[in-house]
């Protein structure tokens, strides 16, 4: 697993992952097992595409979004489609 400080993130990219990825791992049945509300999950998945375009503003790289519903995003260029 790479570090966010071996990347060189911003502080706050690097708090705001963290924050996201902990928030997963409560609620995921792997993990903490709490319930979330549909409207907080909705609020989680769109959280983590906010992170995913932060990412790569700071990294200068192309970041696939892809939440843990299997979920697609169809203007995504490396992932639009299933092959």
């Amino acid at each position: 697993m790479v570090r966010p400080e071996e990347l060189r993130l911003s502080v706050e990219l690097a708090t705001g992952l963290r924050t996201w990825s902990d928030w997963m791992d409560m609620h995921s049945e792997y993990g903490g097992g709490r319930l979330a509300t549909d409207e907080q999950y909705r609020a989680w998945t769109e959280q983590g595409r906010k992170l995913a375009r932060q990412l790569a503003e700071e990294t200068g790289s192309a970041v696939v979004y892809q939440h843990d519903r299997g979920e697609v995003d169809v203007s995504c260029s490396y992932c639009g489609h299933r092959g």
